[in-house]
């Protein structure tokens, strides 16, 4: 990003790099990562973003019968997807994308996975597009009463676990399934 070849300084670049990372050809098919580890904070959710807009906006003009489905894994989402009101502007700008994401990417085949330890800080727009939720031990109030708002009326006495919760153990809450796992081993 930061010392780009001559060739991604070229128009036809975006394009070749949107194939391979669709899998829209038959041999770059596959689980494609790209990290977003290095990036300064300041600047990812700007990056972070951006690529993901590109990624929907090409999936969004694609006819529907040469769309591959996808999903963005946001990890430490609460750092580059906060609650809007803790936003600044430019934070505010990546939030958009990824609530329009959240609101209506499966009708293109483009799904989010938010992974945070802080669901607290977390844009409560995307975590009510939420259908499934994997909850590990929480302890702190906040985090607990934002699951406990997601999860449905019949299911909130399920929240006094969490901050019993030990290693290993998750509650899995979802349109078809509440499971609590317990590994033994």
């Amino acid at each position: 990003m930061f010392k780009p070849t001559d060739y991604a300084k070229k128009y036809e670049w975006l394009a070749d790099i949107a194939i391979k990372m669709l899998g829209s050809d038959s041999k770059n098919k596959g689980i494609k990562i790209i990290d977003f580890s290095e990036v300064p904070s300041d600047v990812l959710p700007v990056v972070a973003g951006t690529f993901s807009r590109i990624l929907y906006d090409l999936q969004f003009w694609l006819e529907p019968e040469k769309r591959l489905p996808f999903a963005l894994v946001c990890d430490e989402a609460h750092i580059y997807l906060p609650v809007k009101s803790e936003a600044d502007a430019v934070e505010k700008q990546a939030l958009a994308i990824f609530e329009r994401i959240a609101k209506e990417g499966r009708k293109y085949g483009v799904s989010l996975v938010v992974v945070s330890q802080r669901p607290s800080d977390v844009s409560r727009t995307i975590l009510s597009q939420c259908n499934n939720f994997l909850v590990l031990r929480l302890t702190n109030d906040a985090d607990q009463n934002v699951v406990r708002k997601l999860m449905p009326d019949s299911m909130v006495g399920l929240t006094g676990m969490l901050p019993l919760l030990d290693i290993g153990e998750a509650l899995l809450l979802g349109v078809r399934c509440t499971i609590t796992y317990k590994n033994k081993t």
